[in-house]
């Protein structure tokens, strides 16, 4: 890629003193999701735990990445990566995967679903939502926090929570045993909105997990 010129050199950040991949600051390169910005321009945004969620151009002819070669940074002060691209969302050994943007013309934002924790029934696995007015950011939540992560504190406190863990209680007259029907570990979600028949109803597509059994199932939800 360096001699092709798509990358100017490797960049010795992204690896730590003992050789092994820097991931408090760069991303796991995978589950990608692709999308149009309003000018038509096609971007592809992954990455998943402890590096952050990253977001690079794609050429819409050809699906080739279109490298920032030179790194560089954002006028809010985020990582832009001359191979890995612009940092959108998380970093500092926190968890965050499974990262879906979908842009809503009716309020004109982008709106960024990531998910933290693990898929485990006990990995408290769930989805969190960020917005912004470009599809490069800041993302940022209902409080104006951002999701790309200050270092030294949990991702706890950042990003509108949609979804976690969820008990429904079983009375004592209705079939079956135990205290109810469990789900856990909703997560690693997509969006579809009906902007025609269904005023404009925003679903969320995802996994979970089933209380009583260890299987993972896909649901849909009116957000």
């Amino acid at each position: 890629m360096i001699e092709e010129g798509k990358v100017s050199e490797v960049n010795d950040a992204w690896f730590n003193a003992d050789g092994s991949f820097n991931n408090r600051h760069y991303p796991n390169a995978i589950d990608a999701n692709l999308f149009y910005d309003t000018e038509g321009k096609l971007y592809m945004v992954y990455g998943s735990w402890s590096g952050g969620i990253y977001l690079l151009e794609l050429d819409k002819e050809t699906g080739e990445v279109i490298y920032p070669k030179e790194d560089s940074l954002t006028e809010d002060g985020r990582m832009i990566d001359r191979y890995f691209g612009t940092k959108i969302s998380g970093g500092h050994f926190e968890s965050g995967e499974g990262p879906y943007v979908e842009y809503n013309e009716a309020t004109g934002y982008y709106y960024l679903h990531v998910t933290y924790g693990w898929l485990g029934a006990d990995g408290g696995y769930h989805m969190r939502q960020f917005r912004s007015e470009n599809p490069t950011g800041p993302y940022v939540d209902a409080a104006g926090q951002p999701a790309v992560l200050p270092p030294n504190q949990s991702n706890t406190q950042f990003g509108n929570r949609l979804m976690g863990n969820f008990l429904f209680l079983r009375d004592d007259h209705e079939p079956g045993f135990g205290p109810g029907q469990g789900y856990m570990s909703p997560g690693h979600n997509s969006v579809y909105t009906d902007q025609i028949r269904i005023n404009n109803s925003s679903f969320s597509i995802r996994v979970s997990r089933i209380r009583e059994k260890a299987s993972k199932c896909a649901f849909i939800r009116c957000l």
